[in-house]
């Protein structure tokens, strides 16, 4: 059981947010308390297609493109120091 404990403790941590702010402040609360970042921070970008529905009319589907919904998402990933 000791082993799991040690080999968990040491799993890299990912921090993930669309806040840049806050993911940094949270990243510096835990280098205060002995974590190191693995590797730089990523920016993944993510896009979605929008749709709207339209029950009135008859023709195929009903569906019609509303646009591009876009995502920022910052990630960091830390591990413990020994």
């Amino acid at each position: 059981m000791l082993m799991e404990l040690r080999s968990s403790h040491l799993k890299p941590i990912r921090i993930r947010s669309t806040n840049l702010i806050k993911a940094l402040r949270r990243v510096r609360e835990l280098e205060d308390k002995g974590y190191e970042c693995v590797k730089p921070y990523e920016k993944i970008f993510q896009t979605r297609k929008d749709y709207l529905y339209s029950e009135h009319k008859n023709i195929k589907g009903g569906y019609r493109f509303a646009g591009v919904e876009e995502r920022l998402i910052y990630e960091f990933w830390l591990k413990k120091v020994n």
